[in-house]
């Protein structure tokens, strides 16, 4: 086992801003754990557990012996999410919605519930990954929209729960950043849609991954139950 006094789990790390946390996280002498339905880059030093989370829920009390015994404080990234693309609700179907509302709230809820009872007095800081269409709304993800504006809200009173014990949960909601979506793009569309964001291009996954660290820090001892936006003036 190795020394590590800091442990992060990451909920869904497969995606890039997954990858780009495990590398920073890592480098900053965070054990990280990461969960997700493929592995990101391989690096030594992080740990990988395979899991369909739109069909599974993970239970931390059954990978405690994956963590360090040195570790003192716990954190954790959820960063799974679920998008049927922009459709009109009344099109949407049932199992489509139930869905959404499975990977994007319920599931959440079970975790960060599971979370907390595990670690206990360990934990340090939770961050989930909410969006801006839970603030503004947007056009044909009213599904989307609505099941994380509920995210937002039980963030902002669990915090108020856990504040007695020093224990912090904040969302972060990125507008536009670099993704696999984003990669997928026409030359034509990127540019149409960089000529559409304030700052004319979208967040890059090192500036996202920064706004995260800074929460999981203790420059952000007293930072809890806000929704944190990285939006470039979107």
């Amino acid at each position: 086992m190795n020394n590590f006094t800091k442990t992060v789990f990451i909920i869904g790390s497969g995606c890039q801003i997954g990858k780009q946390l495990s590398v920073d996280l890592l480098k900053k002498n965070y054990q990280v754990i990461c969960i997700g339905r493929k592995k990101s880059a391989e690096l030594k030093g992080i740990t990988y557990i395979e899991m369909n989370l739109s069909e599974e829920i993970f239970k931390f009390d059954k990978h405690l012996p994956l963590v360090s015994h040195n570790s003192s404080e716990i954190n954790l990234i959820y960063l799974a999410s679920y998008q049927i693309g922009r459709k009109p609700f009344v099109n949407c179907s049932t199992d489509e919605i139930q869905k959404m509302i499975s990977v994007n709230l319920t599931n959440c809820l079970l975790m960060v519930n599971n979370f907390f009872n595990v670690f206990k007095d360990k934990v340090n800081s939770c961050v989930i990954f909410g969006s801006e269409a839970a603030i503004y709304g947007g056009n044909r993800i009213a599904s989307y929209a609505s099941v994380k504006a509920a995210l937002h809200c039980f963030v902002k009173a669990f915090s108020k729960e856990i504040a007695i014990y020093n224990q912090r949960i904040n969302i972060v909601s990125p507008s536009i950043m670099e993704s696999e979506h984003l990669s997928n793009m026409s030359e034509v569309e990127k540019k149409n849609l960089s000529s559409s964001l304030p700052f004319g291009r979208p967040a890059s996954l090192d500036e996202v991954s920064k706004v995260v660290q800074f929460l999981l820090s203790s420059d952000s001892s007293y930072v809890s139950g806000i929704t944190l936006s990285v939006n470039g003036a979107r």
